[in-house]
């Protein structure tokens, strides 16, 4: 058993053993975990990046194309993100912080269209040049290529950062948790989505 990355401990509890159900990129199990120490829910062992690589499709962020079953997968995900919307323009809207909100881990860039609809400047950065590129593209949304803690962005530059299912796939979320704490204005706001493990999903 791996140390907990949050507490350090060294005792955990199986919760379950499942495969990829979304990608099927591989037929390897992998052990879901529970600190009994933190309470922190994670993959045992943990995928080495290079793994990690193997098991995402080149993909497997949103690519809008002209097809009917993409332009419903669009309507769909502007529905599940309205919530998102909403949540992250009410913190920012609470914050005297000035400037953009990044978007860390923006894929295809609908997110951030959306959040520019509701008034918002906004920047958005992915590790992948594909998905930059449809931001740029298909959402005129600005996006940078790079990971969050090598960012060329000055300290304090941003009013918000959101972070939506990004924390659970890092080998040390600290180094990213830092990052963006670096780049926050003071007072701005950081905000994080993460898997649900109360929710039906989970099982």
């Amino acid at each position: 058993m791996s140390q907990c990355p949050t507490c350090g401990s060294d005792s955990a509890t199986l919760l379950l053993r499942q495969t990829d159900r979304l990608y099927r990129t591989t037929t390897k199990e992998f052990g879901v975990v529970r600190c009994q120490q933190c309470g922190l829910i994670r993959l045992n062992p943990q995928p080495t990046p290079d793994e990690l690589r193997q098991y995402y499709p080149e993909n497997y962020w949103f690519a809008p194309d002209r097809s009917v079953v993409a332009r419903l997968e669009e309507m769909y995900r502007r529905t599940v993100l309205r919530g998102h919307v909403r949540f992250v323009a009410r913190a920012l809207r609470g914050s005297p912080a000035r400037g953009p909100l990044l978007d860390v881990g923006c894929g295809g860039g609908l997110f951030l269209a959306m959040m520019r609809r509701a008034g918002f400047n906004v920047v958005g950065l992915d590790n992948s040049r594909d998905a930059a590129a449809v931001a740029w593209r298909h959402h005129q949304v600005p996006a940078v290529v790079a990971d969050l803690e090598r960012a060329p962005f000055r300290p304090g530059s941003f009013a918000g950062i959101a972070m939506s299912h990004v924390l659970e796939h890092l080998p040390d979320p600290a180094v990213y948790l830092s990052a963006a704490h670096r780049l926050l204005a003071p007072e701005g706001r950081l905000v994080i989505f993460v898997p649900n493990a109360a929710s039906l999903q989970f099982a």
